[in-house]
């Protein structure tokens, strides 16, 4: 069984800036997408996780930029799984070119009992002849991101096209929502982000978006209407 999936890809005018440069939330939907096909690669896709009444659920994730690709220009992907721990699974990203590491990124998922409505040990999820690889991107601790920001810069109402297969909201769609209270300017210096998703989020909620400056970047943070918050994230200039 293949434990790791590898593909060139083009980046495309949808997933660019501006600039002509790929977009923080243009390089995040890619690494998703490209997960998405080496779990249906290992047998634990969408569709087969539906029907063992499973749900795989985005809990961090965090990005590091060391040079955005052009439109255009072609790449080189690869994702594989990594470590397990009791509820709580790796994945690792890489965006090449040539020799050229130009973003990597990792992600911590957890798998969902969509009857029990309550997360299970993901280790069963797994196939038993997968091998997962122990090389790891994108290293260092998780932020602890406790605080939360007191100022409102403005409110979003989730909509439909911001749906998943859960019937929340998007993982990657709440990337632009938070970015997009930035000015360009501001959005080219960003090196790296991290985002903890706490609770999802429904159709026709509308969250208080909350953003503080940082020395060294921006902390975000999206409040529901109960005062819990959904997702807490910072975007840093330099790490």
């Amino acid at each position: 069984m293949e434990n790791r999936y590898h593909g060139q890809w083009i980046v495309p005018l949808s997933h660019c800036d501006e600039t002509g440069r790929l977009s923080v939330q243009g390089a995040l939907g890619e690494f998703m997408d490209i997960a998405a096909l080496h779990a249906e690669q290992i047998g634990v896709g969408g569709a087969d996780m539906a029907k063992r009444g499973l749900f795989w659920l985005t809990v961090r994730t965090r990005i590091r930029f060391y040079k955005r690709p052009a439109m255009m220009q072609t790449v080189e992907l690869e994702t594989w799984p990594g470590a397990v721990e009791g509820m709580r699974c790796e994945r690792y990203y890489t965006m090449k070119r040539g020799d050229a590491l130009l973003a990597e990124a990792r992600t911590q998922w957890a798998v969902w009992d969509v009857n029990e409505k309550r997360a299970v040990p993901v280790g069963p999820v797994y196939p038993p002849e997968l091998v997962l690889p122990e090389d790891t991107v994108c290293d260092g601790r998780y932020a602890a991101l406790r605080e939360i920001p007191d100022e409102e810069v403005c409110r979003y109402t989730v909509r439909s096209v911001d749906l998943d297969l859960g019937r929340h909201m998007n993982n990657a769609a709440y990337i632009p929502m938070l970015l997009g209270t930035l000015p360009s300017a501001a959005l080219h210096a960003i090196r790296e982000m991290e985002t903890h998703y706490r609770r999802p989020c429904l159709e026709g909620e509308t969250l208080s978006i909350r953003r503080r400056r940082l020395e060294n970047g921006w902390l975000f943070a999206a409040v529901k209407p109960d005062g819990e918050t959904a997702v807490v994230s910072q975007a840093l200039e330099a790490f």
